[in-house]
């Protein structure tokens, strides 16, 4: 069995290479720390897809008023 905090370790690398999408159970005294981890990489995906949209909303409002001219 792979040692929780390397695994945890593991999991913040693949989170910072953008590989946001797993999460780490544990129900012992490092489950607490396990739920405040899930819980950074769920508002960092969050975060990420909202970026995304505002990107593509002021692509959109610059194109149109580009044409506009």
């Amino acid at each position: 069995m792979t040692n929780p905090i390397l695994r945890l370790n593991i999991a913040a690398k693949n989170i910072a290479k953008g590989a946001g999408d797993k999460t780490v159970e544990r129900s012992d005294e490092l489950g607490e720390l396990a739920k405040s981890f899930n819980s950074m990489a769920q508002q960092l995906q969050q975060l990420k897809l909202e970026k995304i949209e505002c990107k593509n909303g002021l692509r959109n409002w610059l194109w149109l008023k580009t044409k506009q001219k």
